[in-house]
């Protein structure tokens, strides 16, 4: 069966992120720099991708130019056409400060995965919120159509801006219960691995003192295997042992000297 892809290490000799491509098809045209800039960036979208979630910078025709600290300085400074500085630098610190909060490693990538997408939300609801500031009325007033005598009629609508941020809200304590559950979860197996061992422990040394105990309370009993033509002779307990000195007479008669 033929292939229907080519997979081609872009630094050969080291692990990480394969470009695949169609049949017969080679990374050998591309420069190390720009091998490089292909690697570090399938690298960046493990788990989720945070440059796909923020902006590509318009410049003048961005609608949060006004919010833009970089636009308000010296619009030359923007990277039109490129990611936007602003919310992906926010998007980074914000996941360097929940991971160290919730103590998230980059191994862990499902946790990782639900963090960036709770960030991608954070985002949504930035920008959300700027748009508020320059919409601020929650109810709309929207033209709803004409009556029989042409008057036109209207109706209030939620602003949809202000739906969408109760939306974001909602999402985004979803995911945070999820984080926070998932370390609950680990909690409580670190907590039940404990409680099993020292249980372990205090049944361990319980079965230790028992046996002690029954090892000192055995019946000693005389061996009286030896004793040839003796008859009512019983083996002694410790209950004998324990009582005044008897003396065995003939036949089984005990009698005192």
């Amino acid at each position: 069966m033929p292939e229907t892809t080519t997979r081609l290490p872009l630094k050969s000799g080291k692990p990480g992120p394969q470009l695949i491509g169609p049949p017969g098809w080679s990374v050998a045209a591309l420069t190390f720099k720009q091998r490089d800039t292909i690697d570090n960036y399938l690298r960046r979208q493990t788990a989720a991708p945070l440059e796909s979630v923020a902006l590509v910078c318009q410049g003048s025709s961005c609608p949060y130019s006004a919010h833009c600290p970089l636009y308000q300085e010296d619009p030359s400074l923007v990277p039109i056409g490129g990611v936007c500085p602003i919310e992906l630098s926010l998007a980074e610190m914000w996941l360097e400060e929940y991971k160290t909060a919730l103590e998230i490693r980059d191994v862990d990538i499902v946790d990782v995965a639900i963090l960036k997408e709770y960030i991608g939300w954070m985002l949504f609801s930035r920008r959300a919120q700027q748009e508020m500031a320059t919409d601020p009325k929650i109810l709309r007033k929207e033209f709803a159509g004409v009556d029989m005598k042409g008057h036109v009629l209207m109706t209030e609508n939620m602003n949809p801006i202000f739906v969408m941020l109760e939306k974001s809200s909602k999402r985004q304590q979803k995911l945070m219960e999820s984080l926070l559950a998932t370390r609950e979860a680990k909690m409580r197996a670190d907590g039940n691995t404990a409680t099993s061992f020292s249980t372990f422990l205090t049944v361990l040394m319980e079965r230790v003192e028992e046996k002690k105990k029954a090892k000192t309370n055995t019946t000693r009993v005389l061996d009286t295997s030896k004793i040839q033509g003796r008859v009512g002779v019983v083996p002694l307990t410790e209950v004998h042992l324990k009582s005044p000195p008897l003396y065995e007479g003939e036949a089984g008669n005990c009698s005192p000297p």
